[in-house]
């Protein structure tokens, strides 16, 4: 497997393909979130006494957390509820 694979191989759960846009959205939120978690570690590891530091921190991971809460705004209703079901293993192609 290609080590960045394209929209289109993931952009698909079975027979369920995604709109175009939502599988950019959808991309952009894993970047987002994986962003949102790497500033949440470097908070953590900051020394307390630190307090400039912590405080730079703190806002890049606030603003890591909106950027999360905007693009999971822009995704499509339908499109969360499909990916929970796949997810949980309930997806049906009968619908």
């Amino acid at each position: 497997m290609r080590a960045n694979p394209s929209i289109d191989e993931r952009t698909s759960f079975g027979k369920l393909r995604l709109p175009p846009a939502a599988a950019y959205v959808e991309l952009a939120l894993e970047r987002a979130r994986y962003e949102a978690k790497r500033a949440q570690r470097q908070f953590d590891a900051v020394e307390p006494e630190n307090r400039l530091v912590a405080a730079e921190l703190e806002g890049r991971w606030n603003g890591a957390l909106a950027q999360v809460a905007e693009l999971e705004g822009r995704l499509p209703e339908n499109f969360k509820i499909d990916v929970a079901l796949i997810v949980q293993g309930r997806f049906s192609d009968a619908r």
